[in-house]
């Protein structure tokens, strides 16, 4: 009797699995680009900028560094958390003072996301464009772009800080990108956005990503 019940639990378990990924949304692999002469919208984000993600302004309005900075400067700072006069111009010299304009604009659910201001895009010698958006101490989720003549492939790649999750990809299920084919010419990837992926980890809870998109092509 115990042997039957066992059983019959098993075959229920092996059959609600089977439901689950028959239940599963078709994924695809890539996507059509609609391509638009002059994409109109709202791009002004391009125009906003952030330092390193480990430099902020003390109450001195001083920039400093916190978190992986330059040994040299370890013994710059006072203990009021202010720099010297005297040593402001070296400290300045030794740290990343850099404006970095944004170039993605986005709204996302994913796992381990907080928020994404760039979107980095680089082609290769056989002209295919491979994009991502950047991650931060605090989002390990991005967005990956590859493109190829009218062909755009989104995939989501989630790197947990969670042993138990590790590496996961996210396959797209559906969306659009439309991308100025003007801008595009000029090595300008100027993009809006709209996709879905499916959720292994959890299907019912679909993952989104919908944004626009303005970043300077690097050519390797």
């Amino acid at each position: 009797m115990k042997n039957s019940i066992i059983l019959l639990l098993c075959c229920l378990w092996i059959n609600l699995k089977a439901q689950d990924k028959s239940n599963a949304p078709k994924t695809i692999s890539e996507v059509k680009i609609i391509w638009i002469d002059s994409l109109t919208g709202d791009f002004s984000f391009k125009n906003e900028w952030k330092y390193s993600e480990n430099i902020f302004k003390n109450d001195k309005g001083q920039l400093i560094c916190d978190g992986n900075c330059p040994s040299r400067i370890e013994n710059m700072r006072e203990k009021s958390n202010e720099i010297p006069q005297d040593s402001l111009d070296i400290y300045y010299q030794l740290i990343d003072t850099t404006h970095y304009f944004k170039s993605l604009q986005v709204e996302a659910w994913c796992y381990e996301f907080f928020e994404s201001s760039y979107m980095n895009c680089f082609k290769n010698e056989s002209g295919f464009i491979n994009c991502s958006s950047a991650n931060t101490i605090s989002t390990h989720c991005s967005l990956r772009l590859a493109i190829s003549g009218d062909i755009c492939r989104p995939l989501v790649q989630l790197n947990s800080t969670k042993q138990s999750i590790g590496t996961k990809i996210f396959k797209c299920t559906k969306g659009y990108i439309k991308i100025d084919s003007n801008y595009y010419s000029k090595g300008i990837l100027k993009a809006e956005f709209n996709f879905s992926f499916y959720n292994s980890i959890d299907p019912l809870k679909p993952i989104n990503w919908k944004g626009k998109i303005y970043s300077v092509i690097t050519e390797l």
